[in-house]
Formats: structure tokens, C-alpha cells, sequence
């Protein structure tokens, strides 16, 4: 009893496994998995700067971890997803194997019918009488069929001549490259999820950007945002600069959907990020105490010394707050938004530091130093940008290059091929003739199929 029931179980496996329904199943599952996923991303955003400390924050640390080890925030990486990929791929394996004899048989094999109970299964079959012998029909039969590129068999039996005429074979082919072709994607797709990655990388001019698992570093030199004559943004620009073994390699320059490739992996322009703690320059208003020299408009490169007109001092903007906020004695920017924008000033005469100060944009008389001979302020300051740049690597690629290759062959033999096949048996018959078992059969397109039959036996007729 108890072998029956491992018998009939094991049995209800491999029905399961070998059932077309299940990949249907597995295959609406994964699609439902994969819309969940894309909503997810959309809901749980990861690209932008240390979004593992803002949701750490937000949900707590404990649920944090959870969520990430259980793939929520890269649900294609899941291990739930994973499994369902190799149900399926389990199901196609099975399924293609076990009709793979089948079809290769059909596709190479010379499928001779010699007797007329062989016609008996084949739906499209007719039976006539021809003048003449098999001798001299055979070579305008071959005819008839070889202009219609069928491949044209023949073979005897006693008295009897046996035709078999067949195109399209790789039709059969076709089946086979679609399921063979669907596997090598999906193990391209657990090669990627195994050991490739994707992750968001943020950096401001003259930053490195450390890429994981690759002997390389890649440097941004320059970023821009291109707008139009209205103001809206256009396009992004950055210009990265690879640097391998302390040497740079080559420069190259990317937006979007125009990525850096190297060694497998791809940098991708995604996003970008104002800068809250350095700017490209700053315009200031330099305004003498004692009026002897009209007021003057100086810009002020980022850290670099600037002179000031008409006079033996230098200025100098080494810091910037987007959104100025002091704690604990402490500088910081509270946001990313330029709400409270503020600049590190110092004045120097000669090499000598005469003193430094904080210049705001919206408060300019705050931290006036007294008895300055000259005041500054804060007119306008040009941002400084994090370029963010999608850094994937997919070591499956070249794989599920080659599945979709052999999935688009085998759609195309199946779908624009027809496996056709002609029997025919010769027997002498009374009065000078030749009776005629004709028979037909095609794996699709039957209607115009059976068109086809209805004029090559009206050909064969006026032999």
C-alpha cells in the first residue's frame, strides 16, 4: 500500500512537472511578481543618497534588516522570485525533453506509409486510378512535387512504389528552440541575480566612485545639466574618467541611455542631486566701509583666492550650507534645498588670515564683522551637482542575449514554417492503370493545406 501511494505521488510529480498548465501557472505568477516588484521600486525608492539610512530610520533597524533580507527593496533578487524561476525552468526542462525524441524523429525520419491501414489515421486522404504504369508516373510525380521545393523519397515494396514528399522539417525545430531558448534565458536571468548587481552611486566633480566587485575605479570630472530656452532640463551630462592600477584608461562622456561599458560593467546616467556642501562658484558684492572706492562685483571660484579690487586683500569660499544650521557648535545643512543658502567666507591680506565668516544669501547684515574695512555680500552662488549614475553588472548577459536569440529562431521556424507531408502508395491496378493512396498532413494552415492537395491531385490526375 504504502509503495503504491510513493508510486502513485511520485507519478502525480512528474504529471505536474510534465504539464504544459504549470508553466502557464508559474509563468502568470512571476509576471504578477514582476508588476509587484516594479511597484515596489516605485514605493520604496532606492535612488537617491544613503537611502539605507532613511529607511533604517523610518521603519527601525530590526524591520530594516527583515525587509532586506527577504528582498523587498530588490524583490527581482528575492528569494521568493528565484524559486519560481526554477520551478519553471524545472517544468521546461522536463517538458522539452521528454518530447525531444518526438519531434527530432519527425523532423530527420523518412516516414514511408506501406499499406493502406497506415493511411488510416491521416485525416486529408484520397484514393484515385491514373493511366500508365509506376515507372512512368513516378518521374512526373517527383516533378510536381519538386517545384514546389518538397524533398521527394521513394522506395518498393513487390509490386507496390511508396512516395514520401516533405518541406518545412524545421518547423519541428522551432518547438524546441523556444523551450531551449526560454531555459538559457532563465539561466542567464539566476546568473544576474547570483553574481550580478545594480546599485546607485552618487558623485560630485573630482569624486571617485568605488564600484563593487571590479579592480577598477571610475572618477567624475565633470557634471552639467543642459536646459532649453525655457529653463526646463533637457539632458544630463557627465563626464567620467576610468582609473585602473593608478593610471586613467580612457574618458568617456554619458547621459541618458548612453552608458560607460567596461569589463562588464555599465554606468548608467540615472539621476542627480544638489550638492547642500559645495557650489561651483559665488557672486559677491564688495562694498568698501570707508568710500573711497566704489561698490564691485567680484566672482568666487570654490576654494580658490580671489583678489579683491583696488585693494591688497583676497577672499576665499571654503565651505557652503544649503540649508545653514548650527547644532552643538557644529555646521551642517539641514536639507538638500537651497532654503537657507550660506558661504564660508575668509579674508586674507597678503598670505596673512585676517578672519572668516559666514555670509547668507536671505539675511546679508548677519555676522557683519566690525571694523572691517570692507563688507561682502552674498548676490547669487552657482550650484554644485552629485551626479547619479546606475551602476549595473550583468555577468548573464551574453546568456539571455543568446536565449532571446534562440527564442526569436525558434518562433520564426514555428510560426512561418509549415511541416508538410505527402504519402502516397502505388499499386498496379487492372486495365493499364495505377491506383493511388493519396494522403496529406501539416502541422498548421490547414485549410490553404488542403488547397494545395486538391491542385497537386488534380495534376497527378492529368498525368
Amino acid at each position: 500500500m504504502t509503495k503504491k501511494k510513493e508510486r502513485n505521488f511520485g507519478a502525480w510529480i512528474w504529471d505536474l512537472f510534465h504539464s504544459f498548465k504549470l508553466a502557464i501557472i508559474l509563468l502568470i505568477i512571476l509576471g504578477i511578481l514582476s508588476i509587484v516588484a516594479l511597484v515596489m521600486g516605485e514605493i520604496l525608492n532606492t535612488r537617491f543618497q544613503n537611502w539605507d539610512v532613511y529607511y533604517a530610520q523610518k521603519f527601525g533597524q530590526g524591520m530594516f534588516d527583515f525587509m532586506k533580507s527577504v528582498g523587498v527593496f530588490n524583490p527581482f533578487r528575492s528569494v521568493i522570485y528565484q524559486f519560481f524561476l526554477i520551478l519553471l525552468a524545472v517544468n521546461i526542462v522536463i517538458c522539452t525533453f521528454t518530447r525531444f525524441k518526438y519531434y527530432i524523429h519527425q523532423t530527420l525520419s523518412k516516414s514511408f506509409r506501406r499499406h493502406p491501414e497506415d493511411f488510416r489515421l491521416v485525416n486529408l486522404k484520397t484514393t484515385f486510378e491514373v493511366p500508365g504504369t509506376s515507372d512512368q508516373l513516378l518521374p512526373k510525380i517527383k516533378k510536381i512535387f519538386r517545384k514546389r521545393y518538397f524533398k521527394f523519397y521513394t522506395s518498393k515494396e513487390k509490386d507496390n512504389v511508396i512516395v514520401f514528399a516533405t518541406r518545412g522539417r524545421l518547423a519541428r525545430i522551432g518547438y524546441i528552440l523556444i523551450h531551449l531558448g526560454l531555459l538559457v534565458l532563465l539561466v542567464g536571468g539566476v546568473i544576474t541575480s547570483k553574481f550580478g548587481y545594480s546599485t546607485y552611486k552618487w558623485g560630485a566633480k573630482g569624486d571617485f566612485i568605488q564600484v563593487p566587485k571590479a579592480p577598477f575605479r571610475v572618477r567624475v570630472d565633470d557634471f552639467k545639466i543642459l536646459t532649453n530656452p525655457k529653463g526646463q532640463i533637457k539632458d544630463y551630462l557627465a563626464t567620467l574618467t576610468v582609473v585602473e592600477n593608478g593610471k586613467d584608461l580612457f574618458t568617456k562622456k554619458i547621459e541618458v541611455n548612453r552608458p560607460l561599458r567596461y569589463k562588464g560593467f555599465n554606468f548608467y546616467q540615472s539621476s542627480y542631486s544638489f550638492n547642500a556642501r559645495a557650489i561651483q562658484s559665488a557672486t559677491l558684492k564688495v562694498i568698501p566701509v570707508n568710500g573711497t572706492h566704489p561698490d564691485t562685483v567680484i566672482v568666487v571660484p570654490f576654494k580658490q583666492k580671489v583678489p579683491v579690487p583696488n585693494s591688497p586683500y583676497s577672499v576665499e569660499i571654503s565651505d557652503f550650507s544649503a540649508d545653514f544650521r548650527v547644532q552643538n557648535d557644529r555646521v551642517y545643512s539641514a536639507s538638500a534645498s537651497p532654503k537657507n543658502p550660506a558661504v564660508f567666507l575668509s579674508v586674507f591680506k597678503g598670505d596673512s588670515l585676517l578672519y572668516h565668516t559666514w555670509t547668507f544669501l536671505y539675511f546679508p547684515d548677519l555676522h557683519k564683522v566690525k571694523k572691517a574695512k570692507y563688507q561682502f555680500t552674498l548676490l547669487s552662488f552657482k550650484p554644485s551637482y552629485f551626479t547619479g549614475l546606475e551602476v549595473t553588472r550583468n555577468p548573464g548577459a551574453d546568456t539571455i542575449l543568446f536565449g532571446i536569440g534562440m527564442m526569436t529562431l525558434g518562433i520564426i521556424l514555428s510560426f512561418y514554417l509549415y511541416h508538410k507531408r505527402y504519402w502516397i502508395l502505388l499499386e498496379p491496378s487492372k486495365n493499364g492503370k495505377v491506383r493511388m493512396l493519396f494522403a496529406g498532413a501539416t502541422t498548421k494552415g490547414k485549410h490553404e493545406f488542403s488547397k494545395e492537395m486538391d491542385k497537386i491531385v488534380s495534376e497527378i490526375k492529368h498525368l
